[in-house]
């Protein structure tokens, strides 16, 4: 509806507005006080007239006055009445104002959810907007404070758009089909450049504000939903007394499976109602005649389960379709029967079904219908053979819930697709928490008395996503931001913002997020220098690795993918493994933050599973991030792989998670992936690639090593592209050798001193570690190889001899070492 169409219907109807949103509502409140009053009143004279008793400590006085009241009691009756008339008055004039007036524009969707075009709040601001512009219609709404307080905004910021005006031809956005007042300050924002720079200021960007936004409509809708007791849904949430009762008993299927309805009415799962519409494709299979079942497929922590839930509480409630309302839905208990033999396993699964036919009014849920096939094939037997004589049944109804690998299956899909709705379940994102998010906000804020801002709403769905992905974000939603509303200890501050979250975040994770703190940016600011303190040389390859783990701190790198991601190309030595050590340093404290993974052994077939496991086995990928969640993964000649695990790092570089083989997602999104490399050595080194070759010298060498590459067959183009950087390393100058082995040299210096004898080394053994010409093209390695067997086995052997005395200077040459 275009804003100048939406003006003229508010204006044609304002009468009414007025009526329902300040008479009727100031006049029903004044009639009830009246009312009250008069019946109180009404209830002590009677009382007391009738107590005969009383009057023996009452005067003479005080009895004529009272019998004299007491004669008017009809009076007093008749006034009761007429005030409670009055009040069902003007309870039915704001009935029929509000759905029969206005009942040629009104507007029915769903489940007897009555809607107008434009609701109340939103017709108020633009009647008050006429006359006083329309930023200000907006603030006489008393409810438009909930947007200035969830994102901070001051008066200052709202004075300052305050002479927005908008086009007429504008197209309201709208919430769930209707108008709100949400969707005028979503008109607000897309008409004011100056609330936009605002709010960018304050890192506020469009989906922060469109989520507070509906956010407070919904809150307004549920208001609403909850005071109109006269809808469908309000009235069907009487429970009716004992209706199962005209159903079969389930005593043998309660021992194996439990009642969601009882589990939803002593655990309440929260008002927000994910994946609305998987719930209504359920609703709608298990209302059909023949064949009422469905399979749900989706991951594990994409809120599957809670679909089941969720239909249960509306099953439970008498919000369902007719077909379902009597229903009753039953888990069945993967524990109890993992420990059944065989024959009991058939017993069990016969004697539900049997006595559900008898009841009538079961739906089975079968979880984890995956690892319950498992369990049947480990005795030998097919769950869905077991299955296959009930799942036509007319009175019984089966949900199974299985991930997206085993229905993959073509003989799984062919038998669910055949007998079963398929219902798919999408990943839980940050665009599906922040509603779930929003509501336990809400629930925490009451316990803890602190206060979430809409940014910090948002931060908690990303952190959600990233750092918690493996489970379920609707379980850890809720221990995490009660974890950071209890950790704002100071009793004045009770804002949670980013900050808050941020060091709760790297309190867990150890890795800093949010606002850069002055450490880290200093930090950030001069990470060549400290890569340099290590890596000696490569000086363009450290400002490559450097510059993309800025971009990726600042979040200009997607959160769907690892911290940071690399390909370090370049010959044996140089310091590619070196570098990764330093960045596990930097980022996450220590060296031994760097898991490595030798490519060379998964060269083989099998190589697939080794990395992804199964039900037994956890896989070594899998593995290596339990171990170290937060680090640098080194996959070390990668090259030497094959294709189908170079396939599974396909999919960690692009999102950030992979399915191992139990099906289960595994996150790699809080490790930072470095790739290291041999391939095309031959062609660096004949390229001319050195310490002194500029940036375009280095850019087009790597252009035509990755061309090279690719040609060999070593890596395919889609996959080196989904690394954040390649880098190339260039072989070893000499007077880079060289300040390498005195590096090498002072380290060893340091340990002998700590057994209590100091050494020194002359520049001929210096020269002597270098090596000859062949141990050039093994860089830093050689070196190393030939301090360790050379000069720290001369040392050793004097050592043991006892040639050398403690506190004396030891001067260690080049004849020493021969």
């Amino acid at each position: 509806m275009k804003f100048s169409e939406l003006s003229k219907f508010v204006k044609k109807y304002s009468n009414v507005v007025y009526l329902n949103q300040i008479v009727v509502p100031h006049f029903r409140e004044v009639i009830i006080k009246l009312s009250l009053t008069t019946f109180i009143v009404l209830f002590a004279i009677i009382t007391i007239t009738k107590l005969e008793y009383s009057y023996l400590y009452l005067n003479s006085e005080y009895k004529k006055i009272l019998l004299e009241i007491s004669s008017y009691n009809l009076i007093f009756v008749l006034i009761t009445i007429l005030m409670v008339l009055i009040y069902i008055f003007f309870y039915s004039l704001h009935t029929y104002s509000r759905y029969f007036i206005l009942l040629s524009i009104r507007r029915v969707f769903g489940n007897n959810k009555n809607r107008l075009p434009v609701t109340y709040e939103a017709a108020s601001a633009l009647i008050d907007s006429q006359k006083n512009g329309f930023v200000k219609g907006l603030l006489s709404v008393p409810s438009s404070n909930f947007i200035i307080i969830r994102l901070l905004i001051s008066l200052e910021d709202i004075n300052e758009v305050s002479n927005t005006v908008i086009n007429k031809d504008q197209i309201v956005p709208e919430y769930d089909g209707t108008i709100t007042l949400g969707s005028l300050w979503k008109l607000l924002y897309e008409n004011s450049e100056e609330l936009r720079k605002r709010l960018l200021a304050r890192k506020i960007q469009k989906e922060i504000y469109f989520d507070t936004c509906d956010w407070l409509d919904r809150i307004l809708e549920n208001q609403k939903r909850n005071s109109a007791w006269w809808w469908r849904e309000n009235l069907s949430k009487t429970r009716g007394i004992a209706k199962f009762l005209s159903y079969g008993r389930v005593g043998y299927i309660s021992r194996y499976a439990s009642d969601l309805s009882m589990e939803r009415r002593l655990n309440d799962a929260g008002k927000v109602i994910i994946h609305k519409e998987a719930i209504e494709d359920l609703e709608e299979a298990l209302s059909r005649g023949v064949g009422p079942n469905a399979v749900i497929v989706g991951n594990s922590g994409t809120g599957r389960h809670t679909i089941i839930k969720t239909l249960s509480q509306m099953i439970d409630q008498g919000n369902c379709y007719n077909e379902i309302e009597h229903k009753r839905v039953f888990e069945f208990d993967n524990n109890l029967l993992i420990r059944l033999t065989a024959d009991q396993l058939v017993n069990v699964f016969e004697h539900c079904f049997e006595e559900a036919a008898i009841a009538r009014n079961v739906i089975f849920v079968l979880d984890d219908f995956d690892k319950l096939y498992e369990i049947g094939k480990s005795h030998g037997l097919d769950i869905f053979q077991l299955l296959e004589g009930y799942i036509s049944h007319r009175n019984i109804s089966i949900v199974c819930i299985c991930n997206h690998q085993f229905y993959q299956n073509e003989e799984h899909k062919s038998l669910f697709d055949k007998d079963f709705q398929v219902i798919h379940v999408e990943d839980m994102n940050s665009k599906l928490l922040i509603p779930f998010i929003q509501d336990h906000a809400v629930a925490i804020e009451r316990l803890t008395g602190k206060f979430f801002t809409s940014h910090s709403i948002n931060v908690i769905a990303t952190s959600l996503n990233k750092y918690f992905a493996e489970e379920s974000p609707l379980v850890e939603a809720n221990d995490l931001m009660y974890k950071i509303a209890t950790s704002v200890s100071d009793a004045e501050h009770i804002i949670i913002d980013e900050e808050s979250v941020s060091k709760v975040i790297k309190s867990i994770t150890g890795v800093s997020t949010g606002e850069i703190q002055l450490d880290e940016k200093e930090k950030l600011i001069h990470l060549e220098e400290t890569l340099h303190k290590k890596v000696i040389g490569q000086s363009e390859a450290l400002k490559v690795v450097a510059s993309t783990m800025r971009r990726s701190r600042v979040g200009l790198v997607s959160a769907n993918k690892p911290i940071g991601s690399f390909l370090f190309l370049g010959p044996t030595g140089v310091g590619k493994t070196e570098t990764a050590k330093t960045l596990a340093e930097v980022f996450f404290g220590s060296e031994e933050h760097m898991s490595r993974i030798d490519m060379n052994e998964y060269t083989m077939d099998n190589s697939s599973y080794r990395l992804l496991g199964d039900e037994n086995h956890e896989g070594d990928i899998a593995k290596l991030i339990h171990g170290r969640p937060y680090g640098v993964m080194l996959l070390d000649e990668l090259e030497k792989s094959t294709s189908e695990v170079k396939d599974i790092f396909l999919r960690i570089l692009d999102e950030g998670v992979f399915t191992n083989g139990a099906g289960k997602i595994i996150s790699a999104k809080t490790q930072i992936i470095i790739a290291t490399s041999n391939a095309g050595s031959d062609y660096i080194r004949e390229s001319g690639l050195n310490p002194s070759s500029t940036k375009e010298e280095i850019e087009s060498i790597k252009l035509k090593l990755i061309d090279n590459i690719v040609e060999q067959g070593m890596f395919r183009p889609e996959f080196i592209n989904r690394f954040d950087a390649v880098v190339v390393f260039h072989p070893l100058a000499e007077d880079t050798r060289i300040l390498i082995a005195n590096k090498m040299l002072e380290a060893l210096k340091h340990r002998v001193m700590s057994q209590g004898y100091e050494v020194t080394f002359t520049d001929d053994l210096v020269q002597k570690v270098l090596g000859g010409d062949e141990d050039i093209m093994y860089g830093g390695r050689a070196i190393q190889r030939n301090i360790q067997s050379k000069v720290e086995e001369a040392l050793a052997k004097k050592m043991i001899e006892g040639s050398l005395n403690r506190g004396e200077v030891i001067v260690l040459d080049a004849k020493d070492i021969d």
